[in-house]
Protein backbone atom coordinates (compact mmCIF):
# COMPACT_ATOMS: atom_id res chain seq x y z
CA UNK A 1 0.00 0.00 0.00
CA UNK A 2 1.94 3.14 0.92
CA UNK A 3 4.91 3.51 3.28
CA UNK A 4 5.73 4.94 6.47
CA UNK A 5 2.52 4.58 8.49
CA UNK A 6 1.03 2.68 5.26
CA UNK A 7 3.34 0.28 5.29
CA UNK A 8 1.78 -1.75 8.04
CA UNK A 9 -1.09 -2.37 5.72
CA UNK A 10 0.62 -4.03 2.90
CA UNK A 11 0.64 -1.61 0.11
CA UNK A 12 0.50 -3.83 -2.90
CA UNK A 13 -2.85 -5.05 -2.10
CA UNK A 14 -3.68 -1.80 -2.77
CA UNK A 15 -3.29 -3.00 -6.69
CA UNK A 16 -5.02 -6.29 -6.74
CA UNK A 17 -8.06 -4.46 -7.71
CA UNK A 18 -6.08 -3.15 -10.89
CA UNK A 19 -5.37 -6.65 -11.93
CA UNK A 20 -8.39 -7.74 -11.78
CA UNK A 21 -10.91 -8.18 -14.63
CA UNK A 22 -13.63 -6.05 -15.01
CA UNK A 23 -16.79 -6.98 -12.74
CA UNK A 24 -20.37 -5.32 -12.25
CA UNK A 25 -23.41 -5.89 -10.31
CA UNK A 26 -26.74 -6.35 -11.99
CA UNK A 27 -29.00 -3.29 -11.49
CA UNK A 28 -32.30 -3.72 -9.86
CA UNK A 29 -35.24 -4.02 -12.38
CA UNK A 30 -39.04 -3.91 -12.18
CA UNK A 31 -39.64 -7.38 -13.84
CA UNK A 32 -38.90 -10.82 -12.22
CA UNK A 33 -35.44 -12.55 -13.04
CA UNK A 34 -37.50 -14.98 -14.29
CA UNK A 35 -39.24 -12.82 -16.32
CA UNK A 36 -36.54 -11.06 -17.75
CA UNK A 37 -34.70 -14.86 -18.64
CA UNK A 38 -37.11 -15.26 -21.53
CA UNK A 39 -36.18 -11.80 -23.17
CA UNK A 40 -32.37 -12.01 -22.49
CA UNK A 41 -29.19 -13.28 -24.25
CA UNK A 42 -27.57 -16.03 -22.33
CA UNK A 43 -24.43 -13.94 -21.55
CA UNK A 44 -26.62 -11.41 -19.65
CA UNK A 45 -28.26 -13.99 -17.53
CA UNK A 46 -24.47 -15.34 -16.99
CA UNK A 47 -23.13 -11.40 -15.80
CA UNK A 48 -26.20 -11.17 -13.53
CA UNK A 49 -25.27 -14.48 -11.99
CA UNK A 50 -21.56 -13.91 -11.46
CA UNK A 51 -21.85 -10.56 -10.34
CA UNK A 52 -24.20 -12.08 -7.59
CA UNK A 53 -21.35 -14.33 -6.99
CA UNK A 54 -18.54 -11.89 -6.83
CA UNK A 55 -20.22 -10.16 -4.71
CA UNK A 56 -21.11 -13.12 -2.52
CA UNK A 57 -17.55 -13.33 -2.24
CA UNK A 58 -18.38 -17.43 -3.27
CA UNK A 59 -15.08 -18.26 -5.23
CA UNK A 60 -15.80 -21.82 -6.67
CA UNK A 61 -18.99 -20.21 -8.12
CA UNK A 62 -17.20 -17.29 -9.84
CA UNK A 63 -14.15 -18.96 -11.17
CA UNK A 64 -16.98 -21.72 -13.00
CA UNK A 65 -17.96 -18.56 -15.15
CA UNK A 66 -14.06 -18.49 -16.53
CA UNK A 67 -13.09 -21.00 -19.78
CA UNK A 68 -9.78 -23.07 -18.60
CA UNK A 69 -8.26 -21.14 -21.79
CA UNK A 70 -8.82 -17.57 -20.17
CA UNK A 71 -6.34 -14.68 -20.26
CA UNK A 72 -6.68 -11.21 -19.19
CA UNK A 73 -5.59 -8.19 -21.37
CA UNK A 74 -2.97 -7.76 -18.91
CA UNK A 75 -1.79 -11.59 -19.03
CA UNK A 76 -2.85 -13.14 -16.47
CA UNK A 77 -4.31 -16.57 -16.45
CA UNK A 78 -7.10 -18.20 -14.53
CA UNK A 79 -5.12 -19.55 -11.65
CA UNK A 80 -3.24 -16.42 -10.99
CA UNK A 81 -7.26 -14.50 -10.97
CA UNK A 82 -8.13 -16.44 -8.46
CA UNK A 83 -5.34 -15.84 -6.28
CA UNK A 84 -5.64 -12.53 -6.47
CA UNK A 85 -9.68 -12.40 -5.95
CA UNK A 86 -8.78 -14.49 -3.43
CA UNK A 87 -6.36 -11.73 -1.80
CA UNK A 88 -8.40 -8.77 -2.76
CA UNK A 89 -11.36 -10.07 -0.47
CA UNK A 90 -9.34 -10.76 2.66
CA UNK A 91 -7.88 -7.28 2.62
CA UNK A 92 -11.43 -5.73 1.71
CA UNK A 93 -13.79 -7.82 3.17
CA UNK A 94 -16.98 -5.75 2.72
CA UNK A 95 -16.21 -5.17 -0.68
CA UNK A 96 -18.89 -5.09 -3.60
CA UNK A 97 -19.51 -4.16 -6.94
CA UNK A 98 -22.20 -1.73 -8.75
CA UNK A 99 -22.59 -1.84 -12.56
CA UNK A 100 -23.99 1.49 -14.11
CA UNK A 101 -24.24 0.47 -17.37
CA UNK A 102 -23.84 -2.33 -20.10
CA UNK A 103 -24.39 -3.88 -23.33
CA UNK A 104 -23.65 -6.27 -25.47
CA UNK A 105 -22.70 -7.40 -28.87
CA UNK A 106 -23.54 -10.87 -29.88
CA UNK A 107 -22.63 -13.11 -32.91
CA UNK A 108 -22.58 -16.99 -33.26
CA UNK A 109 -20.66 -18.59 -30.83
CA UNK A 110 -19.05 -15.02 -29.87
CA UNK A 111 -20.21 -12.26 -27.57
CA UNK A 112 -19.16 -8.93 -25.93
CA UNK A 113 -20.04 -6.72 -22.60
CA UNK A 114 -19.08 -3.81 -22.60
CA UNK A 115 -19.25 -2.41 -18.64
CA UNK A 116 -19.10 1.01 -15.99
CA UNK A 117 -18.86 -0.19 -12.57
CA UNK A 118 -17.03 1.20 -9.30
CA UNK A 119 -16.12 -0.83 -6.50
CA UNK A 120 -16.83 0.04 -2.65
CA UNK A 121 -15.63 -1.33 0.81
CA UNK A 122 -13.64 -0.55 3.62
CA UNK A 123 -10.24 -2.25 4.44
CA UNK A 124 -10.25 -5.39 6.76
CA UNK A 125 -7.52 -3.27 9.04
CA UNK A 126 -7.69 -0.16 10.58
CA UNK A 127 -4.52 2.06 10.56
CA UNK A 128 -3.42 2.78 13.62
CA UNK A 129 -2.45 6.67 13.37
CA UNK A 130 -6.00 7.37 12.34
CA UNK A 131 -7.91 4.78 14.42
CA UNK A 132 -10.01 3.37 11.43
CA UNK A 133 -10.52 1.32 8.05
CA UNK A 134 -9.76 2.48 4.51
CA UNK A 135 -12.30 3.41 2.34
CA UNK A 136 -11.89 1.87 -1.08
CA UNK A 137 -13.76 3.65 -4.34
CA UNK A 138 -12.82 2.53 -7.92
CA UNK A 139 -14.32 3.42 -11.14
CA UNK A 140 -13.71 0.79 -13.93
CA UNK A 141 -14.89 0.53 -17.25
CA UNK A 142 -13.75 -2.01 -20.53
CA UNK A 143 -14.84 -4.93 -21.93
CA UNK A 144 -15.80 -9.06 -21.72
CA UNK A 145 -15.05 -11.84 -24.14
CA UNK A 146 -16.91 -14.60 -24.58
CA UNK A 147 -17.27 -17.95 -25.96
CA UNK A 148 -19.84 -20.51 -26.35
CA UNK A 149 -18.58 -24.19 -25.69
CA UNK A 150 -21.15 -26.78 -26.70
CA UNK A 151 -24.09 -25.27 -24.73
CA UNK A 152 -22.35 -23.20 -21.99
CA UNK A 153 -20.80 -19.71 -22.21
CA UNK A 154 -17.48 -18.84 -20.55
CA UNK A 155 -15.41 -15.72 -20.29
CA UNK A 156 -12.85 -15.40 -22.67
CA UNK A 157 -10.83 -12.57 -22.00
CA UNK A 158 -10.92 -8.92 -20.60
CA UNK A 159 -10.01 -5.58 -22.41
CA UNK A 160 -10.08 -2.74 -19.48
CA UNK A 161 -10.23 0.54 -21.11
CA UNK A 162 -9.85 3.04 -17.71
CA UNK A 163 -9.56 2.45 -14.23
CA UNK A 164 -8.98 4.98 -11.00
CA UNK A 165 -8.86 3.81 -7.79
CA UNK A 166 -8.61 5.82 -4.63
CA UNK A 167 -8.29 4.75 -0.91
CA UNK A 168 -8.94 7.19 1.80
CA UNK A 169 -8.23 7.90 5.48
CA UNK A 170 -9.29 10.86 7.87
CA UNK A 171 -9.95 13.78 6.00
CA UNK A 172 -8.24 12.59 2.90
CA UNK A 173 -11.90 11.58 1.56
CA UNK A 174 -13.53 15.08 1.84
CA UNK A 175 -10.42 16.71 0.15
CA UNK A 176 -11.25 14.53 -2.58
CA UNK A 177 -14.76 15.17 -2.54
CA UNK A 178 -14.52 19.13 -2.59
CA UNK A 179 -11.83 18.91 -5.47
CA UNK A 180 -8.51 19.94 -3.61
CA UNK A 181 -6.94 16.61 -4.85
CA UNK A 182 -6.35 15.79 -8.68
CA UNK A 183 -4.29 13.35 -10.48
CA UNK A 184 -3.22 13.35 -14.11
CA UNK A 185 -1.67 10.89 -16.13
CA UNK A 186 -2.27 9.46 -19.99
CA UNK A 187 -4.79 6.32 -20.32
CA UNK A 188 -2.15 5.04 -22.95
CA UNK A 189 0.95 5.87 -24.32
CA UNK A 190 3.55 3.72 -26.86
CA UNK A 191 6.11 1.72 -25.65
CA UNK A 192 9.19 3.63 -24.90
CA UNK A 193 7.36 6.75 -24.89
CA UNK A 194 8.39 9.47 -22.01
CA UNK A 195 4.92 10.55 -20.17
CA UNK A 196 4.38 12.20 -16.89
CA UNK A 197 2.22 11.85 -13.76
CA UNK A 198 0.60 14.58 -11.18
CA UNK A 199 -0.68 14.82 -8.22
CA UNK A 200 -2.25 18.21 -8.11
CA UNK A 201 -3.37 19.51 -4.46
CA UNK A 202 -5.04 23.01 -3.49
CA UNK A 203 -3.63 23.68 -0.10
CA UNK A 204 -5.29 25.94 2.42
CA UNK A 205 -2.52 28.17 4.44
CA UNK A 206 -2.22 25.99 7.50
CA UNK A 207 -2.08 21.95 5.33
CA UNK A 208 1.12 20.48 4.49
CA UNK A 209 1.11 17.44 2.13
CA UNK A 210 4.16 15.48 1.55
CA UNK A 211 4.00 13.16 -1.31
CA UNK A 212 5.39 10.01 -3.65
CA UNK A 213 4.36 9.41 -7.35
CA UNK A 214 5.39 5.59 -8.63
CA UNK A 215 4.89 3.61 -11.44
CA UNK A 216 4.98 0.12 -11.64
CA UNK A 217 4.05 -3.01 -14.12
CA UNK A 218 0.75 -5.04 -14.17
CA UNK A 219 1.59 -8.09 -13.79
CA UNK A 220 1.17 -11.21 -11.42
CA UNK A 221 3.79 -11.37 -8.69
CA UNK A 222 2.73 -13.41 -5.58
CA UNK A 223 6.61 -12.23 -4.21
CA UNK A 224 6.63 -8.38 -5.57
CA UNK A 225 8.29 -6.59 -3.08
CA UNK A 226 7.96 -2.56 -3.59
CA UNK A 227 10.87 -0.34 -3.26
CA UNK A 228 11.38 2.16 -0.32
CA UNK A 229 10.36 5.63 -1.71
CA UNK A 230 11.06 9.59 0.35
CA UNK A 231 8.14 11.28 0.44
CA UNK A 232 8.51 14.87 -1.03
CA UNK A 233 7.24 18.15 0.46
CA UNK A 234 4.82 19.58 -1.73
CA UNK A 235 6.35 23.70 -1.94
CA UNK A 236 3.93 24.24 -4.74
CA UNK A 237 0.60 23.07 -5.45
CA UNK A 238 1.71 20.06 -7.28
CA UNK A 239 4.26 16.99 -7.41
CA UNK A 240 5.15 15.85 -11.11
CA UNK A 241 7.36 12.93 -12.11
CA UNK A 242 8.59 11.21 -15.56
CA UNK A 243 8.08 7.76 -16.89
CA UNK A 244 9.39 6.13 -19.61
CA UNK A 245 6.90 3.21 -20.65
CA UNK A 246 8.30 -0.21 -19.97
CA UNK A 247 9.34 -2.03 -23.83
CA UNK A 248 8.09 -5.40 -22.23
CA UNK A 249 4.86 -5.42 -23.45
CA UNK A 250 2.55 -4.54 -19.58
CA UNK A 251 0.57 -2.69 -19.07
CA UNK A 252 1.32 0.14 -16.28
CA UNK A 253 0.19 1.37 -12.75
CA UNK A 254 0.56 5.16 -11.89
CA UNK A 255 0.13 6.11 -8.41
CA UNK A 256 0.50 8.75 -5.80
CA UNK A 257 0.42 8.54 -2.33
CA UNK A 258 0.33 11.55 -0.06
CA UNK A 259 -0.24 12.40 4.20
CA UNK A 260 -1.83 15.31 4.99
CA UNK A 261 -0.80 17.29 7.79
CA UNK A 262 -2.49 20.44 9.42
CA UNK A 263 -1.47 23.49 11.55
CA UNK A 264 1.58 26.03 11.36
CA UNK A 265 3.86 25.13 14.90
CA UNK A 266 3.19 21.67 15.14
CA UNK A 267 0.89 19.99 12.13
CA UNK A 268 -0.24 16.86 13.04
CA UNK A 269 -1.37 13.90 10.41
CA UNK A 270 -4.92 13.93 9.74
CA UNK A 271 -5.67 12.96 6.40
CA UNK A 272 -3.68 10.23 3.75
CA UNK A 273 -4.68 9.07 0.47
CA UNK A 274 -4.00 6.59 -2.30
CA UNK A 275 -4.75 7.55 -6.32
CA UNK A 276 -3.89 5.26 -8.56
CA UNK A 277 -4.92 4.99 -12.50
CA UNK A 278 -3.80 2.19 -14.90
CA UNK A 279 -2.06 3.46 -18.46
CA UNK A 280 -2.22 1.35 -21.01
CA UNK A 281 0.95 0.90 -22.89
CA UNK A 282 1.08 -0.04 -27.35
CA UNK A 283 3.41 -2.26 -28.75
CA UNK A 284 5.67 0.25 -30.74
CA UNK A 285 6.49 -1.96 -33.54
CA UNK A 286 3.56 -4.94 -33.54
CA UNK A 287 4.34 -6.82 -36.10
CA UNK A 288 1.14 -8.01 -38.88
CA UNK A 289 -0.46 -10.62 -39.08
CA UNK A 290 -0.58 -13.41 -42.23
CA UNK A 291 -4.41 -13.48 -43.34
CA UNK A 292 -5.86 -16.36 -44.89
CA UNK A 293 -9.22 -16.11 -47.17
CA UNK A 294 -11.63 -18.99 -46.19
CA UNK A 295 -12.96 -21.35 -48.60
CA UNK A 296 -16.10 -21.71 -47.02
CA UNK A 297 -18.57 -20.87 -44.91
CA UNK A 298 -18.00 -20.50 -41.53
CA UNK A 299 -20.86 -19.35 -40.20
CA UNK A 300 -24.17 -17.86 -40.61
CA UNK A 301 -25.45 -15.14 -38.25
CA UNK A 302 -27.33 -12.16 -37.16
CA UNK A 303 -25.69 -9.14 -35.75
CA UNK A 304 -27.50 -7.81 -32.69
CA UNK A 305 -26.36 -5.40 -29.95
CA UNK A 306 -28.33 -5.66 -26.78
CA UNK A 307 -27.96 -2.47 -24.65
CA UNK A 308 -28.87 -2.38 -20.96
Amino acid sequence: MMLNPFRALNRKFFLTILLLSIFSLAMPAVESKSDQAKAKHPVAILLENFYDAWNLHDIDEVMSYYSKSFISGDGIDKDSYKKLTLKLWENYPDIQILNRKKSFRNQDQYSTATTVDYYIGETKLENPDFKQKGKINALSQGSWYFKKYGKDWKIESDDINFELTTVTYGSAKSLLDANYVYFSAPEQVRSGQDYSATLYFAKEEDISVSAIVEKELIKFDEDKELPEEEYQNLASNKLERLFKANNSNYNELVSATALVYKGIVEPELEGLLFISKRVNVLEKNKPIEEVKLVDKIYAETEFKEEIE
